[in-house]
């Protein structure tokens, strides 16, 4: 069972959490268990309660957990999908969390690219002096403190499955790996685990882990341990009890300078083809030259044509000698005539 009443209506970050809020999650975290074993996977925890999700990123696992949390605790559920919202229509973020909040929603899950988007709409719910709850579900770079809370169950469970408890963590070494900087779970985790009192490293390129981390975690618990390795994973660079991890890294510097060298060999070879490119243009002209020549024999073709064509009127001329013949045969035509008058007139006598 929950230890401690929970009076908190935002879940923003995990920064000022309490140990006793802490295991209050855990705890009630690990009843709803029994829940998952049911036939009827379904409990009126949140019977008559609205719970919008309102995700103004792309989200496959955390948008569908949200959304079957709230149903397996029986509340109704409102998916809100920006690229078909009045978004489109210069509509503002805060405009379309007061929408939600006259259809009645009682809790809005918000997971935003923008950094400091859930804040906003929890101070304008708190300003208009109503009971909406905000769920973080991601903002920018800055929290993912429902994910972090998952991770926190799911260590605290493999070392206690019954009786999940932040003090399990005591003094564990518990190592982030990865690119910490750009990540927003690693925050939250950050803010977890210190507040266990496990031990944190964090790991990863210098670029990619932030130095306030760092410094963060070496003045809340690093001062807890006597280990002299610690401080190679989370102290200062600048400081004096970490010289040892701090030459590796310009190390891989100095063959930075050596791939560069061989640019500008590649670039000579790049002035000897631009030194062959006037070579063919020198011959352009030449090609060219020839090309008067051609059109020199154009004229010549054409005098055969005015050749082709004197023959033409040539054969115009036997024209009337053709005909000078037609009309030779139509002078024998009176010929034949005249014989018949003539023997017409015979016959007539």
């Amino acid at each position: 069972m929950a230890t401690a009443t929970w009076t908190r209506r935002h879940v923003l970050s995990l920064e000022d959490f309490t140990s006793a809020e802490y295991d209050t999650l855990l705890q009630t975290a690990a009843s709803c268990r029994e829940i998952l074993s049911r036939r009827t996977k379904k409990v009126p925890a949140l019977q008559g309660q609205v719970v919008a999700n309102m995700f103004f990123e792309p989200s496959t696992r955390t948008r569908s957990s949200f959304e079957l949390a709230a149903k397996r605790l029986s509340a109704d559920t409102l998916n809100f999908a920006p690229g078909t919202s009045s978004l489109t229509k210069g509509e503002t973020i805060l405009d379309t969390a007061k929408t939600y909040l006259a259809m009645g929603a009682d809790m809005m899950v918000i997971r935003h690219r923008e950094a400091g988007v859930p804040h906003a709409i929890a101070t304008e719910m708190d300003r208009l002096d109503t009971n909406v709850g905000i769920l973080n579900a991601g903002d920018g770079q800055h929290e993912h403190p429902s994910q972090a809370l998952l991770d926190l169950f799911t260590i605290t469970s493999l070392l206690d499955f019954e009786y999940p408890r932040l003090k399990l963590l005591a003094d564990k070494k518990i190592a982030i790996v990865g690119d910490i900087i750009h990540s927003r779970v690693a925050r939250s985790n950050i803010w977890s685990l210190t507040a266990s009192g496990a031990e944190v490293h964090l790991a990863g390129p210098p670029t990619l882990v932030p130095q306030e981390f760092t410094e963060y975690i070496h003045k809340n618990v690093g001062a807890k341990h006597s280990r002299p390795d610690l401080s190679g994973f989370y102290s200062n660079p600048n400081a004096n009890a970490s010289p040892n991890p701090q030459p590796p890294i310009p190390n891989p510097q100095p063959p930075i300078p050596n791939p560069q060298p061989p640019i500008p060999n590649p670039q000579p070879p790049i002035a000897n083809p631009q030194s062959p490119i006037p070579n063919p243009q020198s011959p352009t002209p030449n090609p060219q030259s020839p090309i008067p020549n051609r059109q020199s024999p154009i004229p010549n073709p054409q005098s055969p044509i005015a050749n082709r064509q004197s023959p033409i009127a040539n054969p115009q001329s036997p024209i009337p000698n053709r005909q000078s013949p037609t009309a030779n045969r139509q002078s024998p035509t009176p010929n034949r005539q005249s014989p018949v008058t003539s023997h017409q007139l015979t016959n007539d006598k």
